[in-house]
């Protein structure tokens, strides 16, 4: 169902495209957002107070809200979105609309009625569409942020003499992320999927923290090494079989056909699940990059 179809059917109204509602005095708006590669429908509500760890828990304990995702629209974090099928019907979406509205009540926690930018009330005469929402905004706040923002980018030119220790820091950190994968196939014999996905977590916030370039390199640099670790670790695997069970190095085991077979079965699942963990991770890691902090600035053009 597209997102329009989804607003109609829950009677809402449609501002610069976006569906719209207001809830016990909070505009509440229908997006999509991406969650781990896939888009998802939410129901989101920008606020004046960024969500803090200490609010989230807050807001958990509310009646009625059974898991919530924070996004940022103007200010960071500052919006609280609950997941909507285009299965549910209106009432049971605005039953949990309105708990979570009650909840944000209690807290204190009000609508966003500033600027974003400067903070002011007055004169808000423009608008913004911000992580595809409604965002009322001064029109030369707007601009004079998307003119600084733009030549700070600008001026941020990769270091690429910092690459190696990057390399090597991510490489380092894949060997240890890959590890929880490892020892529960090496004495479970099974593979768990999910675990495939802290390697490139792990490679990629190591890669952050040396300060490697953040371009395309980091993303190309991570998805190798995400593929490498278990590899690696898989050779070393079936190479100590080979020396303790068949008294043979691991490249004469390959002429076995039992063991070739055995080891090419399992380095191509751990090809797939190395994919998969990859794209688990593929938003997080894109969300660091200058290319999509570019195209958030354009937001607010």
């Amino acid at each position: 169902m597209k997102i329009h179809d989804l607003g109609d059917k829950l009677q809402m109204h449609f501002e610069d495209g976006v569906p719209t509602r207001i809830v016990e005095g909070y505009k509440v708006q229908l997006i999509e957002m991406k969650y781990q590669m896939a888009k998802i429908f939410v129901m989101a509500v920008a606020t004046d107070k960024k969500i803090t760890k200490e609010l989230r828990k807050e807001i958990n304990r509310v009646k009625g809200v059974r898991g919530f995702y924070t996004l940022s629209a103007g200010l960071v974090d500052n919006v609280v979105a609950i997941p909507v099928s285009a299965l549910n019907k209106p009432d049971v979406v605005y039953g949990r609309v309105e708990a979570l509205i009650l909840g944000l009540k209690s807290l204190g926690i009000h609508p966003l009625d500033y600027c974003p930018l400067c903070g002011e009330k007055d004169d808000l005469d423009s608008h913004r569409i911000i992580g595809g929402m409604y965002v009322e905004v001064h029109d030369h706040c707007a601009k004079e942020f998307v003119s600084a923002a733009s030549e700070t980018v600008d001026t941020i030119k990769p270091n690429y003499s910092k690459l190696p220790g990057a390399i090597l820091f991510a490489l380092l950190m894949g060997f240890i992320g890959g590890l929880p994968a490892f020892l529960i196939y090496a004495f479970g014999n099974y593979f768990v999927g999910l675990l495939f996905a802290i390697i490139p977590f792990a490679a990629f916030w190591a890669y952050k923290k040396a300060n490697g370039p953040k371009n395309w390199i980091a993303i190309t640099i991570v998805s190798i090494i995400s593929v490498i670790v278990p590899a690696l670790y898989l050779i070393w695997l079936y190479d100590s079989i080979a020396f303790t069970y068949l008294s043979m190095t691991f490249s004469q085991a390959l002429s076995d056909s039992e063991f070739s077979t055995a080891f090419f079965s399992d380095l191509g699942m751990s090809v797939l699940f190395s994919v998969i963990g990859i794209w688990i991770s593929w938003n997080y890691m894109y969300k660091h990059m200058a290319s999509s902090v570019k195209n958030r600035i354009k937001e607010f053009e």
